[in-house]
């Protein structure tokens, strides 16, 4: 369903980094992919944090921002 040169969105990432689920949008062909994104509660928090570069800069501070 998706071939090379197709132009894809990523929606709802920040909802779905909480849920475990994202949608894939193929805008190329108009099509929706559900996938499943399997994160551990370390990883959730990284993502959150904006990468890991802050998230280990904001241990430094006194813990990941909720």
């Amino acid at each position: 369903t998706i071939d090379q040169g197709d132009e894809l969105a990523i929606e709802g990432t920040w909802e779905g980094v909480d849920e475990g689920r994202l949608t894939v949008r193929n805008k190329t062909k108009g099509t929706t992919i559900e996938v499943a994104l399997e994160l551990t509660d370390r990883q959730r928090e990284i993502l959150k944090a904006g990468g890991l570069l802050p998230y280990t800069r904001d241990l430094g501070s006194g813990g990941p921002p909720d």
